[in-house]
């Protein structure tokens, strides 16, 4: 019970959606692919106002913006970690790393998970 209370405290650490499987960040390839305007905002700004090049630019935004951790939960290592049907393109891209167990149908089989 004392467990339970602690995670009612102020600043008490929880976990966001997917960390509990193992789920990590995504590295976002191209511009296009960014939803956060965050990140929009720092690419251009990484390219006008630093002098960044392209590469310079999409590294830093992936650092700075939020969609890194705004995928899609895997459940599953079907096409689109079985987030959604096969023909239909997530809001953000599934993080690869689905296919290779991180995912909730593979973690929910593996007697050492969490």
């Amino acid at each position: 019970i004392s467990l339970v209370l602690m995670l009612t405290l102020w600043g008490t650490p929880f976990l966001y959606n997917g960390e509990e499987i193992g789920m990590t960040d995504i590295y976002l390839g191209e511009t296009g692919q960014f939803r956060d305007m965050l990140g929009v905002w720092y690419y251009n700004t990484a390219i006008a106002q630093l002098g960044a090049t392209l590469e310079e630019a999409l590294a830093h935004a992936n650092r700075i913006g939020r969609d890194k951790c705004r995928t899609p939960m895997q459940w599953t290592n079907a096409p689109n970690a079985g987030f959604c049907p096969p023909d239909v393109d997530p809001w953000l891209p599934v993080n690869p790393n689905y296919t290779h167990g991180i995912n909730v149908t593979d973690r929910l089989k593996d007697p050492d998970s969490l």
